[in-house]
């Protein structure tokens, strides 16, 4: 099976070879991740392998991190991501934990990432499986966690039409720590063992009320300039066309709340010169903080292309969008985070990767759902409008994720318990 896959991963780069190369100044631990190189040198006693596919799954695993190593000092841990930016994101939260490429789904590249790391378990934070690094991992007996798991309807669906495929690959995970009960019914069908699934709930809750540095905060917004007089509305984690929707949107605002300030900042910040110009054609000048742009006082736009600053902007906000939910791609990004400090967040209709959250928000009347432009300007106005009943449903939401606590505490113990029955 896996000379199989090989080489279906093989033609796969010949193939989209041009495209990789055309790409290449973005994603420059591909190289490294095929040969599986940039290997730590592994920690003595035992080890465990903590993998976050991206940035968001390199935040979420601060907290897991955190309560584990208090938990189990006597463990070392590493960390490995897939991309540029999560690497980017680990070698400033997690540089105590050696980050390193997550090695390509080849044999001899997995074969010599397990040989150099020899973790007693691997941990991954919500998705990203590939078969030939489950396989090998399995017959060399070390257990397999997903800690963090969702199954959005979406892709339940399309994995149960490879049923027996995707069940033979589910199987190779010992245990399941999943964010809610429709998500372990989800893998039930597709044939995993109820006892491998325990529902813990999300980690993000914990991972959102955890105190941001306030030097961070009062550097962000120093660097905006924000006045006591001005509102600041943050669009985080767009996507196209969202950010052009807002633009719009806040313009018309603009009328009626001449102190209102808005930052976005793009999901992907490779984005920012598009953004940018689009702004700049309806006459906003838009600094942007990649390029060291300064904003001058009270600038009303300014461009946050840059990873791993979100978590702190929000601290800076009045209102929040959320992004990837009105695209009807992405399925929403983390609402949570705007919610745990007081916010009433605003986000689209599609929200699949956080849907019973979302529910919950907006039928505890601590979120507001909109369906296109102008229902994004009617809620927006009228937040703005009504500032005793915002502060309320604030205060309702920041409550609502304080009582969601403790999916890490339920992780790390999971984790911990996998881990004694191998050392």
């Amino acid at each position: 099976m896996g000379w199989i896959l090989n080489g279906i991963y093989f033609l796969g780069l010949i193939v989209t070879l041009p495209w990789l190369l055309a790409r290449s100044h973005r994603r420059k631990l591909l190289p490294t991740r095929l040969i599986a190189g940039g290997l730590p040198v592994r920690p003595k006693g035992s080890v465990v392998w903590f993998h976050g596919v991206s940035v968001g799954e390199i935040i979420l695993l601060e907290t897991v991190l955190r309560e584990f190593t208090l938990l189990r000092p006597d463990v070392s841990c590493v960390v490995s991501c897939s991309t540029d930016s999560g690497m980017l994101e680990a070698l400033k939260r997690h540089n105590a934990y050696l980050p390193f490429p997550f090695p390509f789904d080849f044999t001899f590249a997995v074969n010599r990432a397990l040989n150099a790391i020899r973790p007693n378990l691997i941990v991954l934070a919500e998705s990203e499986l590939w078969p030939n690094f489950m396989t090998i991992a399995k017959g060399r007996g070390i257990p397999l966690a997903v800690i963090n798991a969702r199954m959005s309807p979406k892709s339940t669906k399309r994995w149960r039409t490879f049923r027996h495929l995707v069940g033979w690959l589910l199987a190779k995970v010992d245990k399941w720590a999943v964010q809610q009960p429709d998500h372990a019914q989800a893998l039930e069908t597709l044939g995993v063992p109820n006892e491998r699934i325990l529902v813990t709930g999300s980690v993000k809750f914990d991972h959102a009320s955890h105190a941001t540095d306030q030097s961070k905060i009062q550097s962000l917004r120093e660097y905006l300039k924000i006045r006591d007089s001005e509102m600041l509305w943050v669009m985080g984690s767009t996507q196209p066309p969202e950010e052009k929707i807002g633009i719009e949107v806040f313009q018309t605002l603009r009328k009626n709340f001449p102190h209102l300030r808005m930052a976005i900042v793009p999901r992907d910040p490779s984005r920012g010169g598009e953004i940018a110009e689009f702004a700049r054609s309806l006459g906003l000048k838009c600094p942007r903080r990649s390029l060291g742009e300064q904003p001058g006082e009270a600038e009303p736009l300014t461009l946050m292309d840059t990873i791993g600053e979100l978590g702190i902007l929000w601290n800076l906000a009045n209102f929040a969008f959320v992004g990837g939910s009105l695209d009807g791609k992405r399925g929403g990004q983390n609402m949570i985070e705007p919610a745990a400090i007081g916010l009433v967040p605003i986000f689209g209709p599609h929200v699949w990767n956080f849907q019973a959250i979302a529910n919950a928000l907006v039928a505890g009347d601590m979120a507001d759902l909109v369906i296109d432009q102008a229902d994004l300007l009617i809620k927006l106005q009228s937040q703005m409008n009504q500032p005793d009943r915002q502060k309320t449903r604030g205060l309702k939401a920041r409550q609502f994720v304080q009582s969601q606590q403790g999916a890490t505490k339920r992780s790390v113990e999971l984790l911990s318990n996998m881990l004694s029955k191998v050392v």
